[in-house]
């Protein structure tokens, strides 16, 4: 897959602020074997107090304290600049303890992904469940999205807008509760930016593409800051037909066949046998005993659905007096998504009522059953049109008490709108269970004939 990824400061003060992040600092060893400085220059006072730097880490409640047991695993700026990933759940799927099962954009596989009728993405540490993996943002909570309320969906915040990602890949309950059971993963937002910048990216591979552009632009001042980010993501779909290497019948590369037998045209079973329906239609003296149509009702469905998303955050940042500040965070975003699933297919029980049933030659049942694909009555594939809409806003104060104590009291809010129209997947079963029970040509079903 060929990619081109272009980034431009807007302005000259964010290139020398991006400058000077980006210079090289000396190692302590090379400070050892620099020269002594000049007797010109004035001795260190020894008796100055030494500077102290607060260190935020996640996975303990003490300040300045590294978490006990399983190492920090960190997500800095530079990998996700260097990262060819559009969305910030696919930079933390870089990362190999994070699995991309279950609560996910692509697939419904595995633990939490039958509730997940969106498609929505959560992170989910060595595949374990989505639901025992706590995400935080900023080191605080969120409120909980998606169909299920119970993850959040790390798509809803721009790749632009992250500073890091922390996480800790084993057990955190200690300390978060037993949310945290298979570990935490902290998203760090940007802040005191000054100055704009805008992200553009292009990727191209075989029947498949995605792009990206965002901008960020940020300003502070001596008291506070702010810090806003906005991103367009786009990804074409990826349908089965165009990789030849997915499909059912894996017996050519050594594998079984999975294919299955409700087809189209499909088989008629009575008798505990099997009567494959020939392509221009079933007869009692074209049924032959033993033979079974097989075909592979998976290979159009889409490997990757299309998907747009729109997201964007704003932070901000204020003191209000020496030692008590007031901070918030907003981010929203929309995830527009077409997905082509697999067409309806059943065992659909005929009775000897319908006005077309045929009874193979030689038999004479009440009812069979026709194992039946409806690829010709509603096309090769299903479709959904899915839409999620996220906002969500934390806003607070932390004052400085005495010592090294702080206090920090804030609130959260939430608003999550989901909706899917799916069509091609299910069938009106009432509807269906009487025609093909009516032995009116003009009203009944006919499973057994060509389309």
């Amino acid at each position: 897959m060929s990619r081109i990824t272009l980034r431009h400061p807007v302005s000259r003060l964010a290139m020398a602020v991006f400058a000077l992040a980006a210079a090289p600092v000396p190692a302590l060893a090379q400070d050892a074997e620099q020269a002594p400085p000049a007797a010109s220059e004035p001795p260190a006072d020894e008796s100055a107090s030494p500077t102290i730097q607060e260190i935020i880490v996640t996975g303990t409640s003490i300040r300045g304290a590294a978490p006990v047991g399983s190492p920090l695993v960190a997500v800095g700026r530079a990998e996700i600049d260097q990262s060819a990933a559009t969305t910030t759940i696919k930079v933390l799927q870089e990362t190999p303890q994070i699995t991309n099962y279950g609560v996910s954009d692509t697939s419904r596989s595995g633990a939490g992904g039958a509730g997940n009728v969106v498609y929505g993405n959560s992170i989910n540490l060595r595949g374990i469940g989505p639901y025992a993996t706590l995400t935080l943002i900023n080191g605080r909570r969120a409120v909980p999205q998606g169909t299920t309320g119970a993850t959040i969906d790390p798509s809803t915040i721009p790749t632009l807008a992250l500073e890091r990602v922390e996480v800790i890949a084993d057990g955190a309950s200690a300390v978060y509760g037993s949310d945290a059971v298979a570990g935490v993963a902290n998203l760090i937002l940007r802040r005191n930016y000054e100055g704009a910048q805008i992200e553009v990216q292009h990727g191209v591979a075989d029947h498949y593409f995605e792009s990206q552009i965002g901008m960020i632009a940020g300003h502070k001042w001596s008291t506070g800051q702010v810090t806003a980010s906005f991103q367009h993501t786009y990804r074409s779909n990826l349908s089965g037909r165009d990789r030849d290497f997915y499909g059912a019948d894996l017996t050519s590369r050594g594998g079984a066949d999975y294919r299955v037998t409700q087809c189209a045209p499909g088989n008629i079973v009575t008798g505990g046998r099997s009567y494959a329906i020939p392509q221009g239609g079933a007869t009692p003296g074209n049924l032959v005993p033993g033979t079974v149509n097989k075909c592979d009702n998976l290979k159009a469905i889409d490997l990757v659905p299309q998907q747009e998303i729109n997201a964007g955050t704003i932070n901000f940042d204020q003191d209000i007096t020496d030692g008590i500040r007031f901070y918030a965070d907003v981010y929203a975003s929309r995830r527009d998504a077409v997905r082509r699933g697999q067409v309806a297919a059943q065992n659909l029980v005929v009775p000897r009522s319908n006005a077309f049933f045929v009874a193979p030659a030689g038999t004479n049942p009440l009812t069979e059953t026709v194992q039946y694909s409806f690829v010709n009555d509603y096309g090769p594939y299903s479709t959904s049109d899915i839409t999620s809409q996220t906002i969500q806003g934390t806003a607070g104060f932390n004052a400085d008490l005495f010592g090294d104590w702080q206090l920090d009291v804030y609130g959260s809010y939430g608003w999550n709108k989901d909706r899917v129209f799916t069509q091609g997947s299910q069938t009106d079963s009432a509807a269906l269970a009487a025609a093909l029970g009516s032995s009116n040509p003009a009203t009944a079903f006919n499973p057994s004939a060509l389309r």
